[in-house]
């Protein structure tokens, strides 16, 4: 099926569409796409702009299916003629993000993929279908924003937007070989996005809506699109100056079970492609000693359990623990994060892997032996403490390692995200480019030999 072949459309949304209707079914990373009505007048509006203000004129988003799009239902991943109709009736307002978006010329041509209820490392959909790693589709695209990595990573579009509760758009991000933004809460705001951010304390250390993009730059341009303010000093000082900058890279965290090849990536590969580039870094094996990931662990369940619903919510106690573990944490990361130090770390303690909707433990190569670790204790050691701390988290794929991308967690001090972003932008700016996916066996022209 080939989309809107006739329409008078930017060239650009015509190739998104035409991308989504071939390869979306064997990927499912979209669950909705915009009606031929509705990319018209998107067009239109986007033509309309003035120059200064139309800085994503005629791009194709795609946002994931937890955030309102006027026009399209918001699914949370449920569907099926079993699906209450608040996940299938179109949404009547878009959400702040996506209004400015649309008023940078932006071109929202659907809806994206993620979990059943939006809560989960992995984006198994037992009715969108499961959205796959585009480098591997029999592997997983990591989740909740699977479907907004998988559609970046295949070129459906450019750029996404994802949100991030517990590695949500870091986890995809890294699986999908695309770059990320957690940024400081408040500096995107929240919303439309459901569920909604709690009424509580723990709100800065809930949901955080965010990019996923191809590339630094659309990354860059569309935090400054929907950020209310933009620090230009702070980001041209690192991007004139990089030798200002000191990355710390802690390989792995104490006591945390991880995969040998993204051990040995962080401990020699990285740092030896930082000294090529001439950039300034340190390798701290031991900067997360102070970290008390299991305490860090309790006040991400409590922190989490404050967006439900129902008598799941946490006690005036159980917050007031979470808030002084908050604080604790804040002060020592930031202790490290000097006003020109960012902290690299990984993402996950492993690689891709396939299908696993039943949370079977994951097998790694631990100790040159394969060894296989709970679900959970693979994905969050080292995406929990940013989102209670409520940091600025870029995710920057760095290279390849057996087919699949290794990517970095990038951690500032809060609200300085453009000193983040910059940071961040250096480091991709001096590694070589990642092999784009091979998906050329669902071209209509291979499939026809």
């Amino acid at each position: 099926t080939v989309w809107f072949s006739p329409m008078p459309v930017f060239p650009q949304v015509r190739q998104s569409l035409n991308a989504i209707a071939r390869l979306n079914p064997h990927l499912h990373a979209f669950t909705h796409v915009s009606s031929e009505s509705a990319v018209m007048e998107m067009c239109v509006a986007a033509r309309s702009l003035e120059v200064e203000d139309a800085v994503l004129a005629g791009v194709p988003v795609g946002v994931k299916d937890v955030i309102d799009v006027a026009g399209l239902p918001t699914s949370m991943g449920f569907g099926g003629p079993q699906a209450h109709k608040l996940y299938t009736l179109p949404r009547r307002t878009d959400a702040k993000v996506v209004a400015k978006l649309r008023a940078a010329g932006a071109i929202i041509v659907g809806k994206t993929n993620v979990p059943d209820g939006g809560m989960d490392v992995q984006t198994h959909n037992p009715f969108f279908g499961n959205t796959c790693n585009p480098y591997n589709l029999a592997l997983v695209s990591g989740g909740s924003s699977g479907g907004s990595a998988a559609a970046v990573a295949s070129g459906m579009v450019p750029l996404a937007v994802g949100s991030d509760l517990v590695g949500s758009l870091r986890i995809p991000a890294a699986f999908c070989g695309v770059y990320s933004l957690r940024p400081t809460m408040g500096r995107w705001d929240v919303d439309g996005h459901n569920p909604r951010q709690p009424r509580s304390p723990l709100k800065e250390s809930t949901i955080m809506v965010g990019p996923l993009a191809r590339d630094m730059d659309m990354l860059v341009t569309a935090f400054r699109v929907c950020a209310d303010t933009f620090d230009t000093e702070d980001y041209d000082s690192v991007v004139h100056s990089p030798d200002t900058v000191k990355f710390l890279i802690t390989p792995q965290f104490a006591d945390v079970v991880m995969d040998d090849r993204i051990v040995h990536f962080f401990s020699e590969t990285l740092p030896n492609l930082l000294k090529s580039a001439g950039l300034n870094f340190e390798v701290l094996p031991n900067a997360a000693k102070d970290l008390d990931l299991r305490a860090i662990a309790r006040a991400h369940i409590t922190m989490s359990s404050s967006i439900s619903a129902g008598p799941s919510l946490p006690s005036p106690s159980e917050e007031n623990a979470a808030l002084e573990v908050r604080t604790l944490l804040r002060g020592t990361v930031e202790s490290m994060l000097k006003p020109r130090t960012v902290w690299v770390h990984p993402v996950t303690c492993c690689l891709p892997y396939p299908h696993n909707p039943e949370h079977n433990p994951i097998e790694i190569l631990n100790q040159q032996k394969p060894k296989r670790v709970s679900y959970w204790a693979a994905h969050l050691p080292f995406v929990t403490y940013g989102t209670l701390g409520g940091f600025p988290i870029a995710t920057v794929p760095l290279g390849m390692c057996d087919g699949l991308p290794i990517a970095a967690q990038f951690v500032g001090s809060r609200y300085r995200d453009e000193h983040v972003l910059a940071a961040a932008a250096t480091v991709a700016s001096a590694l070589p480019p990642l092999p784009k996916p091979d998906l050329s066996m669902f071209d209509t022209k291979h499939r026809s030999q």
